[in-house]
């Protein structure tokens, strides 16, 4: 059977699938989707002032031959090595789109060479339904390699594409330093969040939620350094500025656990943690918080714990 051929494939029609399918509209990107019927479906962003954009995509089964230049592989972290698996032999140039530590090296190992981008998404989403994210701010789409001088060229293909359709991107020649920002940000307001089960702006009401920020955030950083990550912002000063720009906001991984779902948690304090024990720091912080986490899990998702 004969592979078609595309410019970008996005892999996962969630929010950030849904808001880089808009941004790429004009490049006619394809989707890859578990609930994909090789048909076209109505993608829909919408904004507080009601709908942005919408309009049918070719969403294909994951089992379809389809071969693209660029995979945007915009799923949830524990799915990346699975969608890098799929799509081996398939795409020439991944970019991982998700939330997450440690992913980019894995895809690097896996892709070889040259190969493998990341990002960070600051532009802040809820769900509306299947194929269908609401804007709640706008933000920038950070993207970068390892540091090669191919992934960069790449990067700088991709933003240009995303920027003629509307959005705020850039690139830039190592994407470590904000990967990590983002990620100690994450570790912070993201447990805290779900534990409280509040918007991000408890972190500025709660003087006791803050204190677990700070020492998070050093925590963070403590190990961020250790690996040789040059950080371009105070982490703690990061955290209370991304809280107040979305103070209404609730957290993806609150969201993730009033849906009953899986978080992200292992690829963000439990990188942290991990880390931190391999290069002799001590995160116990961030250990708790994902000890924690995974103990909220446990009541919805451990099939052996709801039947005691």
């Amino acid at each position: 059977m004969t592979q078609a051929r595309h410019r970008y494939c996005i892999l996962g029609l969630g929010n950030i699938g849904v808001l880089v399918s808009y941004f790429l509209r004009h490049k006619s990107p394809i989707a890859i989707s578990r609930r994909g019927k090789g048909r076209k479906e109505k993608i829909v962003l919408r904004g507080e002032g009601g709908e942005i954009w919408s309009g049918e995509m070719l969403v294909y089964d994951i089992g379809a031959p389809v071969r693209c230049d660029f995979a945007l592989l915009a799923l949830k972290a524990y799915d990346i090595p699975w969608g890098i698996s799929l799509l081996s032999g398939r795409a020439e140039n991944v970019l991982i789109l998700s939330n997450g530590l440690g992913l980019i090296e894995e895809a690097s190992k896996a892709l070889g060479r040259g190969r493998a981008l990341a990002s960070s998404i600051t532009y802040g989403l809820t769900s509306c339904g299947d194929f269908c994210a609401e804007l709640r701010g706008i933000g920038e789409i950070i993207i970068g390699g390892p540091g090669e001088e191919m992934t960069y060229e790449k990067a700088l293909e991709i933003s240009g594409d995303i920027e003629r359709g509307g959005g705020r991107a850039r690139a830039v020649e190592r994407i470590e330093p904000y990967i990590w920002l983002k990620g100690i940000v994450n570790s912070a307001i993201n447990p805290i969040t779900a534990i409280l089960n509040k918007p991000n702006g408890v972190l500025l009401e709660n003087r006791n939620a803050m204190e677990i920020a700070r020492m998070v955030a050093l925590e963070g950083k403590s190990v961020a350094e250790r690996k040789g990550v040059e950080l371009f912002e105070e982490p703690f000063e990061a955290i209370i500025r991304v809280a107040e720009r979305t103070r209404d906001n609730l957290s993806s991984m609150l969201q993730d656990v009033m849906n009953r779902r899986r978080t992200e948690i292992d690829f963000i304090n439990g990188y942290i943690a991990s880390e931190g024990m391999r290069l002799g720091i001590d995160a116990r912080v961030n250990s708790t918080l994902y000890h924690l986490i995974k103990a909220v899990e446990s009541y919805y998702l451990d099939k052996n714990f709801l039947k005691k």
